[in-house]
């Protein structure tokens, strides 16, 4: 069987969304490290939350887009297998905007 390129499209706008995610898990641990030593740490933390702005916009365009070819792919399948790395391919692409969605939800 061969993989579509479609697919791997997805799948790896899938991965890179979580590894922007995993960024900016461990950009915004060291602020608050680097923050919670220092006086006047406000310009920083405005800087910090502006970036944290743009990274989601960001995220949002790459998981679209891999949802996006995620679903045309899954519209293609002919087989169960296919069927199945499609609905991989679209999880990865929309987990991370159900973990955003819960967390501003609970906050």
């Amino acid at each position: 069987m061969k993989t579509r390129i479609t697919w791997s499209l997805s799948r790896a706008c899938g991965f890179g969304g979580w590894l922007l995610i995993g960024c900016m898990v461990v950009v915004g641990i060291v602020n608050i490290l680097t923050a919670a030593n220092e006086d006047k740490a406000s310009p920083r933390d405005y800087v910090f939350v502006v970036a944290i702005v743009l990274v989601l916009l960001v995220l949002f365009v790459i998981n679209v887009i891999g949802a996006l070819v995620g679903f045309v792919e899954l519209l293609r399948c002919r087989t169960r297998r296919e069927v199945m790395q499609s609905c991989i391919a679209l999880f990865l692409n929309v987990l991370p905007w159900i973990i955003v969605g819960t967390w501003t939800w609970m906050v």
